[in-house]
């Protein structure tokens, strides 16, 4: 147990902490998320947009913009392909808008790709951002996925794999 005089610093420390800092491996230097946080909730929501795109192949485009972190956004992302796969679809997940992505969002990747595996569909990224890209060779996960630095190239490796 701190003692009580420890405590109102400790706890300025960390509002000044959850304020200001942003990790430079997971998020584009570019973009900077606003001062200040809202409520528990999010005052912003969630920071995630995806749009499905069926396309002639068979497969589906999934349009990733804004940020994978762990809580709302991996959970939407989640839901979204998960009931995706539960159709049978392949998918291509095009990342070129991802601004942002954590280890949760990582283990949301490496558990689609489990789900694809057993409904016998593939999961394609596409478009990877570099700071992306970084997180998978750090991690040693881009080995684990199929990577393409197009969305057609995606397709187009779908589209060969269908023939053969």
């Amino acid at each position: 147990m701190l003692p009580k005089y420890f405590l109102p610093r400790l706890t300025g420390k960390m509002k000044a902490m959850n304020e200001t800092s942003n990790c430079a491996l997971c998020e584009d230097p570019g973009v900077r998320e606003p001062q200040g946080r809202g409520d528990e909730a999010g005052e912003y929501g969630p920071r995630l947009s995806l749009e499905a795109l069926d396309t002639d192949c068979g497969a589906t485009i999934v349009l990733c913009k804004g940020r994978i972190v762990y809580r709302d956004e991996a959970a939407i992302l989640s839901r979204t392909v998960s009931t995706l796969l539960r159709e049978g679809r392949n998918l291509v997940l095009d990342l070129s808008g991802v601004e942002a992505l954590d280890g949760a969002g990582l283990g949301e990747f490496v558990g689609l790709h489990n789900r694809a595996a057993t409904q016998r569909v593939s999961i394609r990224l596409a478009a990877l951002r570099s700071h992306v890209r970084g997180l998978f060779d750090l991690t040693r996960l881009a080995p684990v996925f199929e990577i393409y630095p197009t969305v057609e190239s995606a397709l187009s490796s779908l589209e060969n794999s269908a023939v053969i």
